[in-house]
């Protein structure tokens, strides 16, 4: 976003507008294949029909209610979900805040 946000809209709103067809297209979600020992912590990934979050070298199930058993990340091509400018804030540093039951697995 260069210069402020789009007339009419707050930041957050113009950086969900820009961040949208990142995420829908033709109505349909947008993913994309990357190695998966190249994302970032915070990223989500498709593992069949469940997603995982990467987090510090696990694959954590998520749902509703928080996230559940962790399992080791397999090396190879993994279907993203996590759209790329996020993915690439990450690389560059960034760390999103996760839900606090990724702390009670063992």
């Amino acid at each position: 976003m260069h210069g402020g946000p789009k007339e009419g809209r707050t930041v957050p709103q113009t950086v969900d507008w820009m961040l949208h067809k990142s995420r829908i297209a033709r109505r349909e979600k947008v993913t994309y294949q990357a190695d998966c020992m190249s994302l970032p912590d915070g990223t989500i990934i498709a593992d069949g029909k469940e997603a995982r979050l990467i987090w510090k070298g696990q694959g954590l199930l998520w749902s509703f209610d928080g996230y559940k058993q962790s399992s080791h990340l397999k090396s190879g091509l993994v279907d993203v979900l996590t759209p790329k400018p996020l993915v690439a804030l990450m690389l560059q540093g960034y760390r999103p805040d996760i839900h606090g039951s990724h702390g009670a697995m063992s």
